[in-house]
């Protein structure tokens, strides 16, 4: 790979706040960069794990595998929700790197530590919104 770092625009926040109508009015300006929604890698990590009890839940109700709604059930709930996609936010970023793509990523799944773990080989810019 060349000097170049390729950018990485990842958009995150909580549901119904915004995060995909802001990458799609994004994506006219950075016309060579692909789009990438975490829902739709949530539908296929769905499909190929059909047992897996945490991905039918939603983030709203992924508290209740750890008991009553509390703060701390909600926050275990959705740190294990997220961390399912992060074998599939990988992939997406290691593609990122090895074949010099831009990209804009949107969704509630992205946590930015893995993005971070990127940022020797990408240019890593996270907005939360």
């Amino acid at each position: 790979m060349n000097d170049k770092k390729f950018k990485i625009c990842g958009i995150y926040g909580v549901s119904g706040v915004g995060k995909s109508t802001c990458a799609h009015l994004t994506l006219p300006e950075f016309p060579d960069y692909d789009c990438v929604a975490t829902d739709n890698l949530l539908a296929i990590n769905r499909m190929l794990n059909p047992s897996n009890p945490i991905l039918q839940q939603s983030s709203y109700t992924s508290w209740k595998r750890f008991g009553e709604y509390n703060t701390s059930n909600l926050q275990k709930g959705f740190q294990e929700y997220r961390k399912t996609m992060n074998h599939y936010l990988n992939c997406v970023l290691e593609r990122a790197r090895d074949q010099e793509v831009g990209m804009i990523i949107e969704g509630i799944h992205i946590e930015p530590e893995l993005f971070y773990s990127f940022e020797n080989s990408l240019d890593i810019n996270l907005f939360l919104l």
